[in-house]
This record gives C-alpha cells, sequence and structure tokens, in this order.
C-alpha cells in the first residue's frame, strides 16, 4: 500500500520508521511510505493512504481556530 507523509520539517530515519510502522498497524497493511517537508505547515504532519488524508498539522488547527473566533 502506498501512503505519504509531509512534514513540517525533516523527520529524519526514527520518526520516519515510526511513521511507517503506525500506518501499517492502522492499514493491517504493509505500507511503502513517500516522505515531503513543507515549512508552510508551521508543525504537525500529513498524511494520505490510498484516499484518505489525515491532518495532524499546526497550520490547519489554527485555521480551524481562526474560522470558530469569527463565527463568535
Amino acid at each position: 500500500m502506498e501512503a505519504e507523509a509531509t512534514f513540517a520539517k525533516d523527520p529524519g530515519p526514527a520518526e520516519e520508521q515510526a511513521m511507517q510502522a503506525a500506518l501499517e498497524t492502522m492499514t493491517g497493511s504493509r505500507v511503502r511510505l513517500a516522505v515531503k517537508v513543507d515549512p508552510d505547515l508551521l508543525g504537525g504532519v500529513t498524511t494520505r493512504v490510498g484516499s484518505r488524508i489525515y491532518d495532524g498539522t499546526l497550520k490547519t488547527r489554527l485555521q480551524a481556530l481562526h474560522r470558530r473566533l469569527a463565527r463568535a
């Protein structure tokens, strides 16, 4: 199974292996992980596995907070 993880900074080998292991546990399949770096994310990671996207980035969390504050 193909997966792609985009980090805010270079994850290093240990963090990359931990991400791959977590994705393999989550999917129950062997995962080939492609790693990208995007400093615009500010922090965190976004992961695509098949057609699913998991967004745990600081940028997205700040945007959500901004929207909630704008509605208040």
